[in-house]
């Protein structure tokens, strides 16, 4: 018989079972679990229900490399259950994961009930609809249908969330779904959502971005009343404007806005059998939004300063002083024990940033004083002194971006 060669070693036959033994002893938690969760899964995951179940391989679990960095196991979404919030929520960031990464997408999103060229349409937002076009010109400028947006909606959510567009359709009122839609078409698409009967001031790429952590939702400062007798006039002591938001898509802002909007629409018979919605558009506050809301400015900024205060220890940045900061004022309102409320924002004159939100201060989305007096509907303004298309005004002025100019009302929109 031969002798190996040289360079040839054989395993001895004693060798084997320690070789073995070291093996088992530095992989086998690992060996075990893998083999639990894979025969867990195969016996458990589904609807019990259901007489086909998914099986699953290794390959599930494992996608990539096996000591790679893909996610260990993949888990099932939430059932649906319409009764908790929060699983709505969860099952919406389930089908629809954020990215932060990339910029807020170029989208401008405009709405109403008909198009341009039908009779009923407010004619006097024309030129605020094409100078959003014109002034943003590297921007996708989207005027679509009431009936348009529902019908996105319906293709983007029917099959994975049909909750959410249950509750849209289930609104008994043209108005709330109107202001729905706003947050579902920015959370599918992305963008800034802007009324027809708003102005655009400053164009986009001159707006503001954060240079530390960039900006993935931008709100303004609807009202701001720092007055001991603010329940009297407003909602609430301070509030975010719906009229103009832009935001990535799927924020999680937007998830959790819209999951406490089907929750509500689900759970609380009021929205659906017993409000007078006529009635409840005709009750307004100093600022024009009706006092009994469900779908709102009122509920975004409650849901706003919920979804900041739950964030955990979050970047909190002001990049200009505030009235408060230089001159000692008090700062009157309700008591609050939270991280982030209208303390924070109160007389802000610059952006407050919290982690990827920034938030404008009252002129970003408002204007200021001066222009206040131009809202009426009867008074033709040329708005052109308000332009500021070259960027060449400065301190608080500068953040003058786009105002509401309250040229169509709600009964425009229910008389369409």
């Amino acid at each position: 018989m031969e002798s190996p060669g040289p360079n040839t070693k054989e395993l001895a036959p004693s060798q084997v079972p320690r070789y073995i033994y070291n093996l088992w002893r530095s992989y086998k938690y690992l060996i075990l679990s893998t083999v639990a969760v894979f025969i867990l899964l195969n016996l458990s995951l589904g609807d019990p229900s259901s007489s086909v179940r998914k099986r699953y391989s290794l390959s599930d679990f494992y996608p990539q490399s096996f000591f790679g960095n893909a996610t260990l196991i993949k888990t099932p979404p939430p059932r649906k259950n319409i009764h908790d919030m929060y699983t709505i929520e969860a099952r919406l960031a389930h089908y629809f994961p954020y990215s932060a990464e990339g910029e807020i997408e170029n989208n401008i999103w405009q709405m109403w009930q008909q198009r341009p060229d039908d009779r009923k349409f407010p004619v006097n937002c024309f030129p605020h609809i094409q100078r959003w076009r014109l002034v943003n010109d590297d921007y996708n400028h989207n005027l679509i249908l009431t009936s348009e947006g529902e019908s996105l909606v319906s293709d983007y959510l029917k099959d994975q969330v049909p909750e959410v567009l249950d509750a849209l359709l289930k609104l008994p009122d043209a108005r709330l779904k109107y202001e729905f839609l706003k947050y579902l078409i920015v959370y599918i698409g992305g963008g800034l959502f802007a009324d027809i009967d708003t102005i655009c001031v400053k164009p986009m790429k001159y707006w503001y971005e954060s240079r530390i952590i960039p900006g993935k939702l931008m709100v303004g400062i609807s009202t701001d009343y720092n007055d001991e007798n603010w329940t009297l006039l407003y909602n609430r002591r301070l509030s975010f404007s719906n009229k103009l938001f832009r935001a990535k898509s799927h924020h999680p802002f937007l998830a959790k806005l819209i999951a406490r909007i089907t929750y509500m629409v689900h759970n609380d018979d009021r929205i659906t059998h017993e409000i007078d919605w006529n009635t409840a558009f005709e009750n307004l506050d100093s600022n024009g939004e009706p006092l009994t809301q469900c779908t709102g400015e009122s509920v975004f900024t409650d849901t706003l300063f919920e979804y900041l205060n739950e964030l955990e220890s979050p970047f909190v940045y002001r990049v200009a002083r505030t009235d408060k900061d230089l001159l000692p004022q008090k700062i009157v309102g309700p008591e609050t024990q939270d991280r982030i409320s209208y303390k924070l924002l109160s007389l802000a004159v610059g952006p407050t940033q919290v982690d990827d939100v920034i938030i404008m201060p009252e002129i970003t989305f408002r204007g200021s004083k001066e222009f206040e007096s131009h809202n009426s509907k009867s008074m033709k303004q040329d708005y052109t002194a308000e332009y500021d298309d070259e960027n060449k005004r400065e301190g608080y002025e500068k953040l003058y971006y786009a105002r509401p100019l309250n040229i169509v009302t709600w009964d425009d929109f229910d008389n369409s």
